[in-house]
């Protein structure tokens, strides 16, 4: 009767470890809400700036609860505090060097940014 005491302990714990390791891995998953756009931020009265982010999950914004909390976005908000800024995010979560350099490098080119 002890062994089957132990057992259960034994599959309560098992499953408790499964459970905290699902939730972690949802918790990292991309937020399928975040969908970046291009946007124009500031006065288009002031000095253009053109601003593309690229690169993989940090840029994409993987884990922030919205577009408007990812890096990139904060800091295309900040450059608009004295410049009319023209903002594109094209990072991919799980994009490597080789991604970068074939995928986002022409549409950096085709931007045009400063």
């Amino acid at each position: 009767m002890k062994y089957f005491f132990y057992l259960g302990l034994l599959l309560a714990v098992y499953l408790l470890v499964y459970v905290v390791r699902f939730v972690w891995t949802l918790r990292q998953s991309t937020n399928p809400l975040i969908v970046q756009t291009d946007r124009e931020f500031g006065s288009t009265a002031s000095p253009t700036v053109r601003y593309i982010a690229a690169g993989d999950s940090t840029v994409q914004g993987s884990g922030a609860s919205k577009v408007e909390n990812t890096y990139p976005y904060k800091l295309a908000e900040f450059m608009a505090t004295d410049k009319h800024v023209v903002y594109k995010n094209i990072g991919v979560s799980g994009a490597r060097l080789n991604d970068v350099i074939t995928k986002q490098l022409p549409q950096i080119i085709a931007f045009k940014p400063d």
